[in-house]
């Protein structure tokens, strides 16, 4: 797994640690990851896109 991939994962999974411990975690029934991290082929300039 390349670095950057990597990176934009460990922030990925702090996102949703916080979002989840939030006020407003009841009302979320899922998250979709899609985009260039989602298949693997995330780009340092690249935004990670959460649905």
């Amino acid at each position: 797994m390349s670095k950057i991939i990597e990176k934009k994962l460990k922030t990925l999974n702090y996102f949703k640690k916080k979002l989840l411990e939030s006020k407003i975690k009841k009302e979320i029934a899922k998250m979709i990851l899609f985009g260039s991290l989602a298949s693997g082929k995330a780009q340092k300039k690249k935004a990670i896109l959460i649905f």
